[in-house]
C-alpha cells in the first residue's frame, strides 16, 4: 500500500480531485494507493465521497477532518494571499498517528508516472526528501528571511518520515513558527526546521520549471541539479507542480503541454464544465481589461476622449463606441474542448 496525502480546503478541492484522477491513472496496475484527503468540513465533502466511489481504479480512501484554526488564531497566512490550507500538512504526524511514512502533494500537481518507488527509500534518519529549489541560486537567497545553505527544497511534493518527526516533537517548533512572516510560510518553516535531516529526490519529482526558463541554466551551472536530472525534468517528469499564480485553469496558455495534460485529467472528472466555465469567464474578463486599456491608450478623440470601450456581458465580449453604441462582440467560446 503506497501513502499519499493531500491538503486541501473548499476552495482547492476540484483541483485535488484533478490530482488524484492524473495519479490513478498514471498507477501501475501493480500499485495500490491509499488516499489520506485532510480537509476541514463542508458540503463539498459530500460530492468528494461520491465521485471516489465511481472509480473504478483499485485505491481506498480516507477523509481527515482538520481544524479551521491551525496551531492557534496568531498564525500568519501572508495577508490572505495564502489559503489557510497551506499549514495542514504540518499537522499530518498527529493527525495520522499509525503512519510511518507518507507521500505528501499539493493539490495543483499532477502526476504523470507511477511513484510507487518512492516508498522503497530508506529514510529512517531523513525527516523528508523533497525537490531542491531555485531558492538555493545565489541571485535568489538574498531575497528570502531565513538562512539558506543550498538544501532548501520544494516543499509540494514531499515523502514525509512522520514517525521521526513526532519523535523530536516538531508540531511544537512549527506552532511557535507560524505566527511568523515568511516568504512562503509553510515552506520556510519545513526547512528551518528539518534541513539537517533532509534528503533530496531527482526534480522529475517536482518539475515546475519549462525549458525557457532562465534559472534551468543557473541550476546546472551552480550544481544544484545535474544536467542530466534536467532532461529527466523537463522530458520525462513524474510530478509537475504548477507553482505560481499563473495555474493552468487560470491563465490561457496552449503552448504548454503541462496545462493542456491538466484539462485532460480535469475532463476525467464531473468538474470539468465548472472549471472550464470559471476559466471562460476569467479569460473573458481578463480580456476585457487588456483590451480596454489597449484602446483607450491608442484610440482618442483629439488625443484626449476615450473613443473604442470593450465591456463582458452576457458572455460576450463587446466593443462599444463611446459606452453607448455597440459596434461588434465576439460570442463565448468553449476552448477548452
Amino acid at each position: 500500500m503506497v501513502d499519499v496525502a493531500f491538503c486541501f480546503d473548499e476552495n482547492q478541492f476540484i483541483q485535488a480531485m484533478v490530482a488524484i484522477s492524473s495519479l490513478l491513472y498514471n498507477a501501475n496496475k501493480t500499485t495500490r494507493y491509499k488516499l489520506y484527503l485532510i480537509c476541514p468540513d463542508g458540503a463539498y465533502r459530500t460530492e468528494i465521497v461520491e465521485y471516489l466511489n465511481s472509480l473504478t481504479y483499485d485505491f481506498e480512501y480516507k477523509i481527515v477532518d482538520v481544524a479551521l484554526n491551525l496551531f492557534s488564531e496568531g498564525c500568519w497566512w501572508g495577508n490572505n494571499y495564502w489559503s489557510k490550507a497551506i499549514f495542514y500538512r504540518l499537522q499530518l504526524p498527529t493527525l495520522l498517528p499509525d503512519i510511518k511514512k507518507i507521500i505528501y502533494a499539493d493539490s495543483d500537481t499532477i502526476f504523470l508516472d507511477d511513484i510507487s518507488a518512492l516508498m522503497s527509500i530508506n529514510i529512517e534518519e531523513k525527516l523528508l526528501l523533497g525537490v531542491k529549489d531555485t531558492a538555493n541560486l545565489k541571485e535568489e537567497i538574498s531575497r528570502r528571511k531565513i538562512p539558506i545553505d543550498g538544501n532548501y527544497i520544494c516543499s509540494g511534493f514531499v515523502v514525509m518520515n512522520l514517525e521521526l518527526m513526532r519523535e523530536l516533537d516538531l508540531m511544537t517548533k512549527w506552532e511557535h513558527l507560524c505566527v511568523n512572516k515568511y516568504h512562503f510560510p509553510d515552506q520556510d518553516i519545513i526547512n528551518l526546521t528539518c534541513k539537517d535531516k533532509i534528503g533530496f529526490l531527482p526534480p522529475k519529482y517536482n518539475s515546475y520549471l519549462v525549458k525557457s526558463h532562465p534559472f534551468i541554466q543557473k541550476m546546472i551551472d551552480e550544481q544544484i541539479w545535474s544536467k542530466e536530472e534536467v532532461n529527466q525534468m523537463l522530458y520525462n517528469p513524474i510530478v509537475y507542480h504548477f507553482v505560481g499564480w499563473d495555474k493552468p485553469w487560470k491563465i490561457r496558455r496552449e503552448n504548454r503541454i503541462m496545462d493542456i495534460l491538466w484539462w485532460k485529467y480535469a475532463k476525467m472528472t464531473p468538474y470539468f464544465e465548472i472549471l472550464n466555465q470559471d476559466y471562460i469567464t476569467t479569460y473573458m474578463r481578463w480580456e476585457t481589461n487588456r483590451f480596454s486599456v489597449l484602446f483607450n491608450r491608442k484610440i482618442k478623440l483629439f488625443d484626449k476622449i476615450p473613443i473604442i470601450f470593450l465591456k463582458y456581458r452576457d458572455n460576450k465580449l463587446v466593443w462599444y463606441l463611446f459606452k453607448i453604441f455597440p459596434l461588434w462582440s465576439i460570442k463565448k467560446m468553449d476552448i477548452r474542448k
